[in-house]
């Protein structure tokens, strides 16, 4: 049944920018699908009993390491309100250290793959021609799974691997600031969870845009997630950074 979580959060949220058409006419729909370069540090364990590892990807070990990055971002607007969301997906594969050294294992590997969705009303409390902000609150749905290879001084090894789906309250904010009739720049930032299931989880987003016309723009950046998250030894306490590209759609 767990899969069929993730699967459904993916469905969803790339469906909803598709019901503005049952929206009223003066709404306005904006969708960024991007590729992000994302590579991940942290700590990982799929199940109790077995030891923790440890993982830090540097910049240069992305290209190697990331096996899928993909993400995409929308808003449904009308007026000062809007609903607002994300959609992120990580596979990343990566050698990994041993938290704390033991006598039964020296080396570890580490396959881990996360779904991201965010899915928040936002309402804007600036709205200048050069300016906006917007306060946001909302949920965000997780999905994590870890398949952790340890490796025995005899060359045998073990191999774990469990997924877990679960949920966090977040709030956050949005601004954009217009440089020039062409030139943008955005940030995004939220936070949450608050231990209603992650202890903590939060991230942040800057882009520079170009807009090529008044529904399509050129938008790169850099972005950065970052979660805290225990439940009966499933261990997902990491960050997930590094750079974005892609193209914003508004119609």
């Amino acid at each position: 049944m767990k899969p069929l979580i993730p699967a459904a959060c993916a469905g969803l949220a790339l469906a909803l920018p598709l019901a503005a058409t049952a929206l009223p006419a003066a709404a306005q729909v904006t969708v960024t699908p991007y590729f992000w370069a994302a590579g991940m540090k942290g700590d990982v364990a799929p199940v109790p009993g077995l030891p923790t590892v440890e993982t830090d990807s540097s910049f240069s070990d992305i290209v190697d390491e990331l096996q899928l990055g993909l993400a995409s971002s929308f808003e449904i607007r009308n007026g000062l309100w809007a609903f607002v969301g994300d959609l992120s997906y990580v596979d990343t594969g990566q050698s990994a250290d041993l938290k704390v050294p033991t006598s039964g294992f020296d080396s570890a590997g580490l396959d881990s793959k996360s779904l991201m969705s965010t899915l928040a009303i936002s309402y804007r409390v600036v709205d200048g021609d050069g300016a906006s902000l917007d306060l946001l609150g909302g949920a965000r749905i997780n999905w994590a799974d870890n398949d952790v290879r340890l490796m025995r001084p005899d060359s045998s090894s073990v191999k774990a691997n469990d997924n877990e789906t679960w949920a966090d309250p977040i709030i956050g904010a949005k601004g954009m600031v217009w440089l020039s009739p062409r030139w943008s720049l955005t940030g995004y930032g939220d936070v949450g969870g608050f231990g209603v299931s992650s202890d903590l989880t939060w991230q942040a987003l800057a882009s520079v845009n170009y807009h090529f016309s008044d529904g399509l723009a050129l938008t790169a950046g850099y972005r950065y997630y970052a979660i805290d998250y225990d439940h009966d030894g499933f261990v997902f306490d990491v960050a997930e950074y590094g750079p974005l590209i892609g193209m914003s759609i508004t119609f």
